[in-house]
């Protein structure tokens, strides 16, 4: 049902402009060209989705399973030497999350680094990928709320 409608007002959006509230950020991936985000009452920005992710975004998210758990360690290190301020957040079962800084981050770096440590550190799998237009909007109407909150 909600494909069906979001086909209904990409057919009859064209040429025109539309404004859309939700709470849905995977409706706005989905619809909108231009997303503002509100918190408190407040419009906090507003941009494409592709320049939200970019700009309050917090990085990229490495996410890395291994067939070796006796690699693991080898493996953060790697990261943290390689991506100046990365961070790891999960470490389960063989399964390790980082969060990357976006400041000077290159991409086809990464993916080379990557590439060529997937033999030498056993791992089976990685992806690289931005925040989600969700992750965003939380971290931006929490940051609202906090000064909010602070304020007061």
């Amino acid at each position: 049902a909600r494909r069906a409608m979001w086909d209904t007002i990409q057919a009859t959006t064209e040429g025109l402009a539309i404004i859309l509230t939700t709470h849905s950020m995977e409706e706005c991936e989905a619809l909108c060209t231009r997303v503002g985000i509100m918190a408190n009452g407040r419009l906090s920005c507003i941009g494409s989705p592709q320049h939200l992710r970019q700009r309050f975004g917090t990085g990229y998210r490495l996410e890395v399973r291994m067939s070796k758990r006796e690699e693991q360690a080898a493996l953060s290190e790697l990261v943290r030497s390689t991506f100046a301020g990365a961070q790891s957040q999960e470490d389960h079962m063989g399964r390790m999350v980082f969060s990357l800084p976006l400041t000077d981050l290159s991409l086809s770096k990464a993916f080379r680094v990557l590439e060529d440590a997937r033999s030498r550190h056993a791992f089976e799998d990685y992806s690289l990928s931005q925040p989600t237009l969700e992750q965003v909007f939380v971290s931006l109407t929490n940051k609202d709320h906090d000064s909010v909150q602070g304020g007061e």
